[in-house]
Order: C-alpha cells, then structure tokens, then sequence
C-alpha cells in the first residue's frame, strides 16, 4: 500500500502522504519517515478492528 502511494503520487504529482514521504527519503529525514510510516500502520491497525467488530454486529455467527 505504501509503496503503491508513492508510485501514484510521484507520477502524478499529488501531494500527499506518499509524495511527502519520498521527499523525505531523498532528504535522508528518517525521523519523519518513522512518523508517517507509524501513522499509517495505526491507521490500517484501526480500520482491521473496525472492519473485524462491524462484521460482528452484521454477521451474529462471528463469535470472539
């Protein structure tokens, strides 16, 4: 997903996290590399939780 923001992002010029994340590693700024790399796993932590307890609200065969 990450490397997929770059991509599209660099190519079309969208400024975004993964154009800001590109420009980061050519400045060698590893420290704002590990913020938006941290940022972007809690943000795919939360949706996975939000997704796993919507389908147990939809779906009363899913037990935890």
């Amino acid at each position: 997903m990450l490397g997929g923001a770059i991509l599209t992002e660099t190519a079309f010029g969208w400024r975004g996290l993964g154009f800001q994340l590109a420009q980061y590693l050519g400045a060698r700024d590893f420290v704002a590399v590990q913020g938006i790399v941290a940022l972007l796993a809690v943000i795919v932590a939360l949706t996975n939780f939000a997704v796993d307890v919507i389908a147990a609200l939809i779906d009363p065969r899913v037990r935890y």
